[in-house]
């Protein structure tokens, strides 16, 4: 689709209307999630239940336009604002300690096998051990103060009803999130000339926006909690020159100005958390008194025992300066339209991304991970209480230990709640530090065009062109740029600030090619098809040029029982705090733990070849019909995979150690679109004008994009295909297919009031009854695509049953139908690693179909001769149907496998006042 949007102008007389939108949760349906969170606790025996109250939703969006002569015939001016004031309320359910384990009674949670023969269980193991702890109870002496402290800053549990089994969602809330808007727009239009007229536009918004934290008091908890900060300003001037009757020049002129801040609950005291919590509550090495490493460290467990994840990497801001020139000029002669020009568009952005810098305050994550423990190591002496004899393959006796030669356990509680409040070696940290502060990255991009419209005959008409683009790779102001390239082993730096490192693609050339055929003598018959190449800059506001060493440097370490060798182990807790980053990493000697990031030396921009055959006929005087086929084939489109050792295993630094976690940008992903479009469309005549549209379609791709969707995941998250060097094995069901999409809408005058068929006459009649308007728009379309998932050793699941067979209540898919043993390919790629699969596809499944009717009535009223008012109602989701995104799609889940978490609002009214003069 293409979508064009015009500013209006001012004229010789004065024009305007003033407006006020409003929504309030009065007239609104319940939340379908709050009501299903809420289903759940009385089905799990809850009693203590606050009244089902609605959430506090209000929306007033209210603004004018006025218009008019500066100069009579000359200069004219145009104004508009728009301004809103919103509370949003966002329905929301976590996972808090529980009133006993955050003294460290865990009373009441799965047991397991602590010893690993039956022979001690319980809910939590004792590390040193290997014993279950007696009454589930760990003793205060091995309680992290730290930890203790910051458990009791969670509120209590809103469910009085504790499942060992599915330990989550025990905390319902409401937050509300607070909106601010305001959008000024100023137009003027002069006229120089007979044959010169000047445009000028000048646009400044400004959006701050407040989104409650799920949990009031600690660092943001709940995705997108805190403040932000959003501004645009643009300027645009354009001169319109008509040399001749057959000549005529363009030239624009544009300047854009963004900024946008995130400042996550706690960074800068956002949600009046502390800007120094981590300081706060004794946990050491995350506040270093920098805004960008204010408020609380990245903090959080998963697994049995689980809690809400607390936290953020860092500031994230972005301010950018982006001035842009144009110049065309069209030509007519005989039969021939020609029109050629160039475009130049200069990027200057200055940015900040604490968490794709890799935790700028730290990043600590646990896991239920068991009591383990290994062979003594030389010189260890292992205290009795912590000795295990086992034997080896020969029978022989083997001395072992639970906890290494410095004491510290090898293994865990297999509880990750408890894990963390013992302050035990983490599953994973990550910590990150940018030198140099903020960066400033500079881009350009050039584009030259020429095209022609030549009407061949009466019934044809021919479309030509070709335009060039050329889209240079970032540089940066003061040279902090570099590259992590595999074959060289090293990070490979800029040399200075004009060095890119990589080269821009310059093929660039894009030919258009189109046609429109009259069939019969009287054009109601029309023929139309076309081709063209375009080319994309898909890239990234943050890209991968300036997240390496020595400008930021970023560790990350798996601490997991055995990542480590038993005598050399490096393991981050609570009470030490993330690691230190102070000095910078030499780019020519990597450190194995280090994040890289890397891009294809042979840099391509993504391409598409887009092709379409319409045929449009109109049968009637108000009646036409398109039916069309749409299609396109895209390449060198940007994914991402990691080829370190927890990836593909090929990135390695100068003395030939594999890096754990590089992630390559590479150009190396496709796609193809196959849709087959028809709509019907009626103009207005007898009250009424409308159209259907349907559309079948699929759409193939091999990999994702930068920007996950809500079903297209693996192992849990986005972690790149099966093979990089291979993706053909991921080539499905792209994460965009919708295969069925149809909608309807129609305008309707109703047929009542003064000049209408029904109640023809003036005074209290009209007044009532008539300049009543009925807008419909009724929309289907099949649900969201998603992939099903595991948390283990494969990128994907078999199937082995019918999934849609003996599902469980209020489930979308039965557990049972998928297999991590069964149906299973193991393949090994160039760098030697075998990968194992099973032979479900990406995107197999698609969500529910959604459904959704808006309605809308208008009354419009004449005050005056030149004064109207209008009056209204809005109805989004009129029917109130429940529309669900996708299921949770982790097999490793099982307690939620299946469910819904992610659903659309109920039915939303809207009510509107607005006057016309």
């Amino acid at each position: 689709a293409v979508i064009s949007t015009t500013i209006k102008s001012g004229t010789n007389d004065f024009h305007g209307s003033g407006y006020y939108y409003g929504q309030n949760s009065a007239l609104n349906a319940y939340h379908p999630k709050l009501k299903r969170d809420r289903a759940d606790a009385i089905s799990r025996g809850v009693t203590n239940l606050t009244p089902f109250t609605k959430a506090v939703q209000q929306i007033h969006e209210f603004g004018g336009t006025v218009g008019g002569p500066v100069i009579k015939n000359k200069t004219f001016f145009f104004f508009d604002y728009l301004g809103q004031r919103n509370n949003l309320p966002f329905p929301a359910s976590s996972t808090v300690p529980t009133l006993g384990s955050r003294n460290g009674n865990f009373t009441g949670f799965a047991n397991h096998d602590c010893h690993g023969d039956g022979t001690s269980m319980g809910p939590v193991c004792n590390p040193f051990t290997g014993l279950a702890f007696p009454n589930a109870t760990i003793p205060n002496n091995l309680i992290s103060s730290i930890s203790k402290t910051l458990f009791n800053l969670f509120p209590p549990p809103t469910i009085n009803v504790f499942d060992p089994n599915q330990g989550n969602n025990n905390f319902f809330t409401q937050r509300a999130n607070k909106e601010r808007i305001n959008n000024y727009e100023v137009k003027v239009d002069h006229r120089l000339t007979e044959k010169n007229s000047l445009t000028g536009r000048y646009n400044d918004q400004r959006l701050k926006t407040n989104r409650a934290n799920l949990l009031a008091g600690l660092p943001t908890a709940g995705f997108g909690a805190g403040d932000e900060v959003g501004n645009t300003r643009q300027l645009t001037i354009s001169d319109t020159h008509t040399f001749s009757p057959t000549v005529l020049n363009e030239f624009r002129f544009g300047w854009t100005q963004i900024e946008v801040g995130i400042f996550n609950c706690g960074v800068g005291g956002a949600c009046g958390t502390s800007a120094t919590f981590a300081n706060d509550i004794g946990y050491p090495n995350a506040n270093d008194g920098s805004l960008e490493a204010s408020g609380g460290p990245g903090l959080g467990n998963f697994g049995s025992g689980f809690t809400e994840y607390l936290g953020d990497g860092g500031l994230f801001r972005v301010k950018s300066k982006n001035p842009y020139f144009a110049d065309s000029v069209t030509i007519v002669h005989g039969s021939h339209v020609t029109k050629f020009g160039g475009e130049l568009r200069l990027r200057y952005l200055e940015t900040i991304d604490g968490g794709r810098s890799g935790f700028l305050k730290g990043n600590m994550q646990y896991a239920d991970d068991s009591p383990a423990f290994n062979p003594l190591t030389p010189g260890q002496v292992c205290p009795a209480i912590s000795t295990r004899i086992t034997t080896d393959a020969m029978g022989n006796p083997v001395t072992n230990c639970y906890v290494d030669k410095n004491g510290v356990p090898y293994g865990g509680t297999a509880n990750a709640q408890a894990n963390e409040l013992m302050s035990l070696p983490a599953f994973q940290v990550d910590r990150g530090k940018v030198f140099g502060g903020p960066f400033n990255l500079r881009t350009q991009e050039y584009g030259f065009f020429v095209q022609d419209d030549w009407k061949a005959s009466p019934n044809l008409t021919l479309n030509f062109g070709l335009r060039y683009d050329l889209f240079t790779p970032p540089s940066e102001k003061d040279g902090r740029t570099s590259y992590y390239f595999a074959d060289a082993r090293r990070v490979v730096v800029a040399g200075d600030s004009s060095d890119r490192i990589v080269s821009a693609d310059k093929n660039n050339f894009g030919p258009r090619v189109g046609f429109a055929y009259s069939l019969n003598d009287s054009r109601t018959l029309v023929l139309r098809g076309g081709y063209g190449l375009l080319y994309t800059l898909d890239g990234t506001d943050y890209p991968p040029s300036i997240r390496n060493p020595p400008f930021t440097n970023t560790v990350h370490f798996s601490q997991f029982n055995g990542q480590q060798p038993p005598d050399a182990r490096t393991y981050f807790s609570v009470n030490t705090g993330p690691p230190s980053v102070t000095t910078q990493i030499d780019p020519a000697n990597l450190p194995t733990g280090v994040a890289l990031f890397s891009v294809d030396r042979d840099q391509r921009n993504g391409l598409v070849n887009q092709f379409q055959l319409s045929l449009q006929y109109q049968f009637a005087r108000d009646w036409s019909l398109d039916v069309g086929y749409v299609g396109n084939r895209s390449k060198y489109l940007l994914t991402t995979f990691n080829i370190g050792s927890g990836g593909q295993g090929i990135a390695r630094n100068a003395a030939g150690a594999l890096i754990s976690n590089v992630l390559l940008y590479s150009n190396a992903a496709d796609s193809q679109y196959d849709g087959i479009q028809a709509q019907v469309q009626k103009r207005l005549s007898n009250n009424i004008q409308g159209q259907v549209s349907y559309t079948y379609s699929h759409t193939i791709d091999n990999g994702i994009g930068l920007i996950g969707s809500l079903g297209d995941s693996r192992n849990g998250g986005r972690s790149g295909p099966i093979n990089p060097f291979a993706l053909r094995e991921d080539r499905g069901n792209s994460s965009l297919n919708i295969p069925h999409l149809l909608s309807a809408d129609a305008i309707i005058d109703l047929p009542f009031g003064k000049g209408q068929k029904y109640m023809n006459s003036g005074g209290a009649t009209n007044a009532v009854f008539g300049g009543w308007q009925l807008n419909v728009i009724q929309t289907a379309r099949s649900g969201f695509p998603f992939t099903v998932v595991c948390n283990c050793n494969l990128v994907r699941p078999s199937l082995v049953g019918d999934p849609f067979a003996s599902v469980p209540a209020g489930r979308f898919l039965n557990i049972n139908a998928f297999s991590t043993t069964q149906g299973i390919t193991s393949i090994t790629n160039k760098a030697g690693e075998v990968i194992s699969f099973g032979n479900l596809g990406r995107n197999t499944f698609h969500g529910p179909a959604i459904w959704n009717t808006d309605l809308s009535m208008f009354k419009t009223t004449s005050l005056t001769e030149s004064v109207r008012a209008q009056i209204g109602f809005e109805f989004f989701n009129f029917w109130n149907h429940t529309k669900r995104t996708v299921p949770n799609n982790n097999i490793g889940d099982p307690g939620s496998f299946g469910r819904f978490d992610g659903y659309y609002p109920g039915r939303v009214v809207q009510y509107r006042l607005k006057f016309l003069f």
